[in-house]
């Protein structure tokens, strides 16, 4: 059986065990809270959830990013998001 979280450590090993670009999107949730995601790339969604005060790296190289309250942002390249307070931003 195939879970979730199962697929989003796939993905990620995948992602930074050279499939990805030189340039990829980081992901970190500075919160105390644990929240769910929903990546969206190439029309392909990835769903898990990001640990409290945990940083990803290399989840994506040009995305839609959902969180689990409803908000989405768009990032691409080296992009970080960061989850703060409940809520998303994206900065270079």
């Amino acid at each position: 059986m195939r879970t979730p979280a199962l697929w989003a450590s796939l993905t990620l090993l995948l992602l930074t065990c050279g499939g990805a670009p030189a340039w990829a999107v980081d992901l970190a949730n500075t919160d105390t809270t644990p929240y769910q995601v929903v990546i969206e790339e190439n029309g392909e969604h990835f769903r898990f959830t990001i640990a409290p005060r945990a940083v990803l790296s290399g989840i994506c190289s040009d995305c839609s990013v959902l969180l689990s309250n409803g908000q989405s942002v768009n990032a691409e390249d080296n992009d970080l998001i960061t989850i703060k307070n409940g809520q998303m931003s994206v900065g270079g």
